[in-house]
């Protein structure tokens, strides 16, 4: 049922003080659509998990398969320094000729290969006692810590990056990284010697590809599987919601029904019945008061029960109005503020109303919505505000409708409306509630002697 007489559904959300704010089942969350919508956010949103985790999972994989091939060379550094260790005799470290030939042959048979590809042995003052760059051979550079220490100790190897800017890089190619690693050394007479292994870094580059590609396929398929059991469940999921709002949008609507039609009967019975029997009363009052035969005591006491009887009269169509505001889907939105704002003015209100921006009327929902927030904020400045002036203000733009309630009253502490629902009234909290469903935003400003600012921003239809 609509006001309008319509046979488009209605369904309607309610705050605790039995305010209904009407939405047309089409405006409901549900459908098809809406379902597809929420899926495909999720898997979305699986997807930049899984790109996220592919990233990572690239980098750390490569890290792992760099410093894996690293630990490779450094092993190889050792055991390759231990392989040509025969052959550095006491003669190489003479100088003599035909020993060096019978070293250089023995690295480069049993050491040099496609990824190592320098080799220099040092003495401990930095000397080059051999290197298959011939060239280099008897040249005396300064030795670094690290590299002292790994000729003393005689146990372990260090590796790093080279540094092809030194002295002793001179001769390899500027363009190619390599990765020198540092051994321990001892010639046939025992003599320490540094053993110095130079490798393409490429090897390590492509050692760190290796582990990804090995690893990649298991974990971004684990990750890929998940996403795909995922995603039925997340519809499955998605379709059970949409059909409990849709059986709730139902109930609400049959609610609504229900209590649009009981609040209209119980307006119309008032009317028909106990207000016009009051209005008849105070005609009746009225004309006994000015009879000319009567004492001027009782005809005073008769118009102040003429009175009484009138304001009674007002106050019960005030509350009709309040049950079931027929103007506001009969005249429009700006017929029932208005209504609200001479409300004001009768409980001594110095209240004014602006309308802006209303030439093309809002939907009923909207209208609806606005009437409620407008209605409840009115409610609590009669009841507690103790304002002398209020002003009440509508704003529309093609898309938006802006309502402003401004009062002079005694004002609040914002953060008390948290304790409102424990008294069994949401008042402001529940219409905040009410314009947040509505895709609004909802300001309340005030503070003790300040005065309070409702402010509601709602989409126009």
């Amino acid at each position: 049922m609509t006001p309008s007489g319509g046979a488009v559904p209605v369904v309607a959300r309610s705050d605790s003080t039995g305010c209904f704010v009407p939405t047309e089942a089409s405006e409901l969350p549900g459908g098809e659509r809406i379902v597809l919508r929420a899926v495909a956010q999720f898997a979305a949103a699986g997807l930049v998990a899984l790109v996220v985790v592919a990233v990572v999972t690239q980098f750390a994989s490569r890290r792992i398969g760099e410093r894996s091939a690293i630990d490779d060379a450094r092993a190889v550094t050792l055991l390759r320094a231990q392989a040509i260790a025969p052959y550095v005799t006491q003669s190489v470290l003479d100088g003599d000729g035909a020993a060096g030939r019978r070293l250089d042959a023995a690295v480069k048979r049993r050491v040099l290969d496609r990824s190592l590809i320098r080799v220099k042995i040092w003495r401990r003052d930095g000397t080059i006692l051999y290197s298959d760059e011939s060239r280099l051979v008897g040249r005396r550079f300064p030795l670094e810590s690290e590299e002292l220490d790994t000729l003393r100790s005689g146990r372990r190897a260090v590796a790093g990056v080279s540094d092809l800017s030194e002295p002793e890089n001179r001769f390899e190619r500027p363009d190619t990284r390599l990765l020198e690693v540092y051994a321990p050394l001892r010639s046939a007479g025992g003599t320490k010697l540094l053993f110095e292994a130079y490798f393409r870094y490429s090897a390590v580059t492509a050692a760190g590809d290796r582990w990804w590609r090995n690893s990649a396929p298991w974990t971004i398929g684990a990750l890929v599987l998940l996403q795909l059991v995922q995603i039925p469940l997340a519809y499955s999921l998605a379709r059970r919601l949409q059909r409990r709002e849709r059986d709730r949008a139902r109930v609400l609507g049959q609610a609504l029904d229900a209590s649009t039609t009981e609040r209209r009967r119980i307006a119309a019975d008032l009317h028909d019945g106990v207000v016009q029997g009051l209005v008849g009363t105070a005609y009746t009052l009225g004309g006994l008061a000015r009879r000319r035969d009567l004492d001027p005591d009782v005809a005073a006491h008769l118009s102040m029960s003429e009175h009484d009887v009138r304001d009674s009269v007002q106050a019960l169509r005030s509350l009709l109005v309040e049950i079931y505001p027929p103007n506001l889907f009969e005249e429009g939105l700006a017929a029932a503020l208005d209504d609200l704002v001479a409300r004001l003015r009768t409980s001594g209100v110095d209240a004014t109303l602006v309308i802006d921006g209303l030439d093309r009327p809002p939907s009923p929902t909207v209208s609806a919505l606005i009437f409620r927030v407008a209605q409840e904020t009115v409610r609590n400045i009669t009841a507690h505000a103790r304002a002398t002036n209020a002003r009440v203000s509508l704003v529309g733009s093609p898309s938006r409708l802006v309502l402003t309630i401004v009062d002079d009253g005694v004002g609040c502490d914002p953060p008390s409306m948290s304790n409102l629902p424990s008294d069994g009234h949401f008042g402001l909290r529940g219409v905040r509630d009410l314009v947040a469903e509505a895709g609004g935003s909802f300001s309340f400003a005030s503070a003790p002697g300040a005065g309070t600012t409702v402010e509601v921003e709602v989409p126009r239809s």
